[in-house]
């Protein structure tokens, strides 16, 4: 399940399966298994984030009003899957 204060803009691929949450007064995070590939699944956030204001930063993370976001992305263990955990930083 997101988090409660998990920013409402950022679209999820559609075969997320979210495995973790953790919620915190300043930021949230979530670690999720999906089919999507790496590409795919940073076109998606960039194209979701993008168009609310959010800014690429080095890396892969992302920046809005100082809150910020960091994505990171492995190959699961489970073969055909990403892992993917977004960590949420509110100002």
């Amino acid at each position: 399940m997101e988090p409660s204060n998990f920013p409402k803009e950022l679209k999820l691929p559609p075969d997320a399966k979210i495995v973790s949450s953790i919620e915190g007064k300043k930021g949230c995070q979530i670690t999720f298994e999906t089919t999507e590939s790496e590409t795919g699944i940073k076109s998606l956030l960039e194209e979701s984030l993008g168009s609310e204001g959010w800014a690429k930063v080095e890396g892969d993370g992302l920046i809005k009003n100082g809150s910020s976001l960091n994505v990171q992305i492995a190959p699961s263990e489970a073969e055909g899957l990403n892992v993917v955990t977004i960590s949420y930083l509110i100002k």
